[in-house]
């Protein structure tokens, strides 16, 4: 939905530097979801042998794990994402430093998702997933056409990490 609103409403040139700069944003998501799934057995197992305490302590721990390295990272990247962008690509795109620091904050709220999307699928429940992706996806409609119509890229992306904030929290 982000690259149609964003075509829609801003104009395909902007899709070429909300992916890169989403791309740029995603790298630590990659590892997220390669080491979730590794988990998962262990949640299910506690979960059947009755073991909530040694559950809600693993995912504590995991998720404060994931927290402080999306925290560090998506502290790089407000530093130095504009600058690689601008290397990278050669000039031909650019983004601000707000783009990569609200990038930051979805970057975070996205790694909790996983993580909640992890722990849910190790209990078998997927109606709550729907739930919640159903609220994302309008939140993200309702609140990513006004504010990319008035703030650009940046209020696309903010309206982003509004989305996957309410989905994670909901």
């Amino acid at each position: 939905a982000p690259n149609i609103i964003t075509t829609r409403y801003l104009g395909i040139a902007e899709v070429t530097t909300l992916t890169v700069v989403r791309m740029l944003a995603s790298v630590p998501l990659m590892i997220v979801a390669a080491v979730a799934p590794v988990f998962w057995p262990s949640f299910t197992i506690a979960r059947a042998q009755g073991d909530y305490k040694g559950l809600k302590r693993r995912f504590a721990i995991v998720l404060v794990v994931t927290a402080v390295g999306l925290v560090a990272y998506s502290v790089v990247l407000v530093i130095a994402g504009p600058a690689t962008v601008q290397w990278w690509l050669g000039g031909r795109v650019t983004a601000t430093g707000r783009i990569f620091a609200t990038l930051g904050a979805w970057l975070i709220f996205q790694g909790v998702w996983y993580w909640l999307s992890t722990i849910l699928n190790s209990m078998g429940d997927v109606t709550i997933q729907t739930i919640w992706g159903c609220i994302q996806f309008s939140v993200l409609i309702g609140c990513g056409i006004p504010m990319a119509t008035h703030l650009g890229l940046f209020g696309l992306v903010l309206a982003m990490a509004i989305a996957t904030a309410v989905g994670a929290v909901a």
